[in-house]
């Protein structure tokens, strides 16, 4: 027999079971957990893969390379900002973060269960002259090795300390910004790489720290960066390190660390990243995977290419991750594919299994359809999870080569259709009949090549796409009653859109220009869709910059009366009841004038919205408009969610393109109300 106690606990924390409304006197939703964000490289213990990705280290077990397994993740229980590297030494894993208030600081793991990593301390102590900003850590010698692109290094004892080191700080020699992609622990040395110099003249480098003296390290050589400005990435596998380049391949011997040995270098081969296994490089590039013959390391030949194109991004910073394991290579993506490559034989490389990142290296949107989550993945489409626990089921691909990856900002979905305005490959109309075969009903032809974000609202048989670049913007009426054969009807210049909603037969942009006097809320009577007009502008929302009233978001109320505006430092509550003049009825701002200006994104559910910021996301109760009540304030790494989403099954989530994404939902307990204190829980 099942208690009352055990049915209230079902009703109030099962998803399914959650009512689709939010009635003034329910309860904050809770924090649930986190997953996906921006990938970093892995660390690799026996048959356990560790890897860090937004705020969450996930660890998967390789035993079986054919059939990788998940095993855990530390979702629940998310670091203070996102993940930037990740290290281990002895039974602990330790992880360098960054936060959006100019943070950041080092996350500690147990490994007393290797399969099932737990937070156990965290800590930001460390001094520093100006912001923190760590980007990548290693271990050596009983010592912590932290990169700071800001401030230089910062060690510590890991002996005296395996759970709170001191970080003491050392001066590096580069000036200006310094974007670590990596630190390389092996014996005495630490080979830390990445880029340095300022916009526009950033040149990439790879440096060796002698860490004999632990307490005393000293950078002794360049281990190996070949022609600096046409590097994209150097992976150091000692005695090696090898320099993969938009032109050319090149490899060092770095075995005396005070003289590192350039060997030989191939012209015309073109790569992001790669690894060496044996005598063979594999290059991997936009056009597949180069082979190359390193027998006789002054003298390399191609050997032979491979048509398998990893890995999948579409700018180098995009977080995509190359580590050389066993016969081959792990190969994490933007795309969201972790993949075992197989070099056994070395010249015909093989995909030997291929599993996809939980919540996405990009999630950017999700919606319900035929009882699957659909997710918009920026950097490729539509990702298709379990709606529970979001286990990847199924994906849509909208780009066939590397070559054609873009970012993809929005989606709209009518019923079964999802429909994907990319600005490089076109509008992709998906039917969802069947959510785990995905099927694209139409050639793409519309907005191909138009550049910059589109955005995207549906309603009946037409689809309203707005452009947000940096001029010659518009709002777009789409005839979609053919599915194959969409047709554009109509269109109207605008300022700028920077998210899209439509209901009835008005469509409201919202514009996020700090610098015009045009920016703010455009409203469109979109009845006639050969003739949209656009009606009126929403002013109200004040600005850092005078004259200017940028609006960052907009959401709608189930009957279209009221709309929600982000404004740049506070929530505006409009009465739409006539779109051709909306009046304010009330407004929020936040309680902490600490992060003025950082407002983002806005939902809405019944009586409730949610409103984002470097605070967190503010849960408000609005049934009084004149008077929102805020309820509670869950943190999100201080940065502010870019997009928040309320289901109709009750719960929340929030995504940026770093933290990944945050879930929030009916419960007992609110797990972050009141923030991290490291002195009592990690």
């Amino acid at each position: 027999m099942r208690t009352a106690l055990a049915v209230a606990l079902a009703a109030c924390c099962h998803p399914a079971a959650a009512a689709s409304q939010f009635p003034s006197a329910a309860p904050p939703l809770a924090f649930k957990r986190a997953l996906g964000g921006q990938l970093r490289d892995p660390v690799v213990f026996g048959d356990y893969v560790y890897v860090p990705g937004g705020r969450v280290v996930s660890t998967w077990n390789y035993a079986d390379p054919a059939a990788p397994e998940p095993l855990s993740t530390t979702g629940a229980q998310p670091a203070q900002g996102v993940l930037s590297g990740l290290t281990r030494w002895g039974d602990h894993l330790y992880a360098s973060w960054y936060s959006g208030a100019d943070n950041s600081g080092i996350a500690v793991y147990s490994l007393a269960d290797p399969a099932n990593p737990v937070l156990v301390s965290q800590f930001d102590d460390y001094p520093a002259f100006t912001l923190k900003n760590l980007w990548a850590v290693s271990a050596a010698n009983g010592h912590l090795y932290a990169f700071d692109r800001e401030n230089g290094m910062f060690y510590g004892d890991l002996v005296a300390d395996p759970l709170h080191p001191t970080l003491r700080h050392q001066e590096l020699p580069f000036s200006g910004a310094t974007y670590y992609d990596g630190a390389v622990a092996q014996g005495s040395r630490v080979y830390a790489t990445g880029w340095s110099g300022m916009l526009g003249a950033l040149w990439h480098f790879c440096t060796t720290y002698d860490v004999s003296a632990p307490t005393s390290p000293a950078a002794t050589s360049d281990c190996g960066s070949g022609e600096r400005p046409g590097v994209s990435r150097t992976r150091v596998q000692p005695p090696y390190s090898l320099a993969f380049g938009w032109e050319n391949l090149a490899l060092f011997d770095v075995a005396d660390p005070a003289n590192t040995v350039a060997l030989g270098r191939l012209d015309g081969v073109s790569a992001v990243d790669g690894f060496l296994s044996g005598d063979y490089v594999y290059a991997l590039g936009y056009d597949g995977i180069d082979v190359v013959d390193y027998r006789d390391r002054a003298h390399p030949v191609l050997a032979a290419h491979s048509p398998i194109q990893l890995p999948g991004t579409p700018d180098i910073f995009a977080g995509s991750s190359v580590t050389a394991y066993e016969q081959g290579a792990l190969v994490l993506d933007g795309t969201d594919r972790f993949v075992r490559l197989d070099v056994s034989t070395p010249t015909e490389p093989r995909i030997a299994s291929e599993v996809w990142q939980p919540g996405g290296s990009f999630a950017a949107n999700i919606a319900l359809v035929g009882g699957k989550a659909v997710l918009l993945q920026m950097t490729y489409g539509l990702g298709i999870a379990d709606a529970d626990d979001l286990t990847p089921l199924a994906r849509f691909d909208t780009a066939e080569t590397l070559g054609d990856l873009n970012y993809i900002y929005d989606f709209a979905i009518a019923g079964e259709r999802v429909y994907l305005p990319s600005p490089k490959t076109g509008l992709h109309v998906v039917d969802l009949s069947d959510p785990l075969q995905p099927r694209q009903l139409n050639s793409p032809s519309l907005f191909v090549g138009d550049g910059g974000p589109l955005w995207a609202a549906a309603q009946g048989d037409f689809l309203y796409v707005g452009r947000g670049a940096y001029s010659s913007n518009w709002l777009k009426v789409v005839d979609v009653s053919d599915p194959a054969n969409p047709v554009l009807r109509g269109s109207v210049p605008v300022n700028k859109i920077s998210r899209l909603q439509v209901h009835g037969g008005y469509a409201y942009g919202a514009d996020d220009d700090g610098l015009s006097h045009g920016s703010g809320l455009h409203v469109f009577d979109v009845a006639n869709p050969g003739r949209p007009v656009e009606v009126t502008v929403y002013q109200g929302c004040p600005s850092a910059a005078p004259g200017s009233h940028p609006v960052f978001d907009v959401a709608l109320s189930a009957d279209g009366a009221r709309a929600y505006v982000a404004c740049q430092d506070r929530l505006h509550i409009l009465d739409v009841r006539d779109p051709t003049q909306p009046i304010l009825l009330g407004e929020y701002f936040p309680p902490s004038p600490e992060f003025t200006w950082s407002a983002r994104a806005v939902a809405t559910h019944g009586d409730r919205v949610w409103f984002s910021d470097f605070n967190g996301v503010h849960e408000l109760d609005v049934g009084d408009p004149a008077h929102p009540r805020l309820l509670q304030v869950s943190e999100t790494g201080l940065m502010s969610a870019t997009r928040l989403r309320a289901l109709d099954d009750g719960r929340v989530f929030a995504f940026h393109e770093l933290m990944g994404m945050h879930e929030f939902g009916p419960g007992i307990e609110t797990i972050f109300r009141d923030g991290f204190d490291a002195g009592s829980r990690p």
